[in-house]
């Protein structure tokens, strides 16, 4: 059992995400005008908090019945890596301006503490979630996507939906379990399609050379999802 505090280990990877804004600013490396919010590592205040993010997750393995493993653990450390599992969280859009990242205030369309949009909800290949949206507009999904337990669900969903893509597809195949998690969570979080090409160009044959990959590379996209991996390791070995 780790009995170590992870808010030191959170503390740390806040200073390393600071690091990594302060460096793209004073390189002049400009992200895409429609990039996502970066990844915030946010702490949970109280026990309380923690326990609902606990109960959301053990409803979505439940709904989904599922025999993944470590999926209620997985989902935990996803919404808390995406949001600090806050359900109420606004996720917008950043835009470059003058050098700088700034919050444009307009949403980018993911919803809730697992940070799901309508396309991924769509895209999670489990009838009964289909079932209960294929003839509802993108508007009325975004709605139900901020009930949290819902979120949780389709967020669970999308993620088991992604592990079984990337490994039919041949990507992550002889890959440790521990690596492959944090490779579907980076195509979680950053989009299948980038992370697959940042794997072909990379040439990575395992995480640790990705997530060096990603460092160094002057993509702002694959430095979001680097980030995002160190901040899911964290709240996933904290679970």
């Amino acid at each position: 059992v780790d009995n170590r505090d992870p808010r030191a280990d959170i503390l740390k990877a806040e200073k390393f995400q600071q690091r990594r804004r302060d460096e793209r600013n004073r390189d002049n490396v400009n992200p895409d005008d429609t990039a996502p919010a970066p990844t915030k590592t946010r702490g949970v205040d109280n026990k309380k908090a923690l326990a609902e993010v606990r109960d959301r997750s053990n409803f979505a393995a439940i709904q989904l019945k599922t025999k993944h493993p470590n999926i209620r653990k997985i989902s935990t450390a996803l919404q808390l890596t995406e949001s600090g599992g806050d359900p109420s969280v606004t996720h917008n859009i950043l835009k470059r301006k003058d050098g700088k990242l700034v919050d444009t205030g307009k949403p980018s369309g993911a919803r809730g503490a697992g940070g799901v949009t309508a396309i991924a909800a769509r895209d999670t290949n489990n009838k009964k979630i289909n079932n209960i949206i294929k003839n509802l507009s993108d508007d009325k999904v975004r709605k139900m996507l901020d009930d949290p337990k819902f979120n949780a669900y389709v967020s669970t969903a999308y993620y088991i939906r992604l592990h079984k893509q990337l490994r039919d597809e041949g990507y992550g195949s002889g890959w440790s379990d521990k690596d492959y998690e944090d490779l579907v969570s980076a195509s979680y979080n950053g989009g299948a399609g980038r992370v697959k090409a940042g794997l072909d160009e990379s040439g990575a044959d395992n995480m640790k050379e990705l997530m060096e990959w990603m460092d160094e590379t002057p993509l702002p996209d694959y430095r979001q999802i680097h980030t995002h991996v160190t901040n899911y390791r964290i709240h996933r070995r904290g679970r």
